[in-house]
């Protein structure tokens, strides 16, 4: 692969990362490239850190995982299920029918006008002073859609949670036959991360 395919990425630990985006102000748009193995730590501790304070609303688009399997996670962790809305864009594909009460669940994650749609109402509905939008993640979206259809999409969606001013974390796994859209978020993003340690301690 030539040398100006690669992602410029900043390379941290997992508790650096989550401090970095839970106390950054001017900084709103992150891309997180990820390794398999750093993800189950990262999510936990990321939603986590980002839920750290009172004034603070989540959003979680989950594509990767279905959202019992990720709830489950997420409450392990004593994550207040009242911070955080879910929407929901694998599990009807996957185990049916589910309802939740803080949860829309998309026909799929090819629809990515419902999702679109859904993703503004509930940031609107928010109506918190610091709202952040975790997107789990775009590797899985790239399976399910063309790759220009993606870069359009992420566009679209950061250009429209900026102007709400909201962090918008995507996250994403670091695949070569996916660099060109990641290449394309990257420059939309203010920074791009890459997790170097699986465990969240610091040592």
């Amino acid at each position: 692969m030539a040398a100006t395919e690669e992602i410029l990425a900043i390379k941290v630990s997992i508790n650096e990362l989550v401090d970095r985006i839970s106390k950054s102000e001017k900084e709103r748009v992150f891309l997180i490239l990820l390794q398999p193995d750093v993800y189950p730590s990262l999510i936990s501790n990321l939603v986590e850190g980002l839920c750290d304070r009172e004034d603070v609303q989540g959003v979680y688009v989950t594509i990767t995982l279905p959202y019992r399997e990720l709830a489950s996670i997420l409450g392990g962790r004593q994550i207040a299920s009242g911070k955080i809305l879910f929407i929901d864009a694998i599990s009807k594909g996957t185990v049916g029918k589910v309802s939740a009460d803080n949860c829309f669940f998309l026909d799929g994650p090819e629809d990515l006008i419902q999702l679109s749609i859904t993703l503004e109402k509930f940031v609107k509905e928010t109506r918190m002073e610091k709202t952040f939008v975790l997107i789990d993640s775009l590797t899985v979206l790239l399976v399910h859609n063309s790759k220009d259809l993606i870069m359009k999409f992420s566009h679209h969606i950061v250009s429209k949670l900026r102007s709400y001013k909201c962090k918008v974390i995507f996250l994403a796994l670091d695949e070569k036959e996916h660099r060109t859209p990641l290449k394309f978020l990257s420059f939309l993003s203010d920074k791009t991360f890459q997790p170097i340690e699986p465990a969240p301690q610091e040592k």
